[in-house]
């Protein structure tokens, strides 16, 4: 939420056209599952695989074309793919089985 009484925040405007302060989106994105915060963001931290990706909260539109959060976007969208890939070949494993077990008549 931006705070208009609150002077020089960092204000990011996402593609949606929606505008967010830099802290408000670095929660919504969590960057700290990405990196170690002291004062400032200092080191990186191994990812996990739960993040997801985000959306706008006003619209529900994707978060994209960030570059102060691309790593851990990025990461997010890896897990997606991934887990695509994996049910597309479990779906073709699994038809490719019952092949072999009842041969070329089901």
């Amino acid at each position: 939420e931006i705070d208009f009484n609150k002077p020089l925040q960092n204000i990011i405007p996402l593609s949606c056209g929606h505008c967010f302060t830099v802290e408000t989106l670095d929660g919504i994105m969590e960057l700290n599952e990405g990196y170690i915060k002291e004062e400032e963001w200092i080191k990186l931290k191994k990812l996990s695989g739960g993040l997801t990706m985000k959306r706008c909260p006003m619209c529900k539109e994707p978060i994209n074309g960030i570059n102060r959060y691309g790593r851990v976007h990025k990461f997010a969208e890896l897990n997606v793919l991934e887990r695509k890939f994996l049910m597309h070949w479990n779906e073709k494993l699994t038809k490719f089985k019952i092949k072999i077990q009842y041969g070329n008549d089901f």
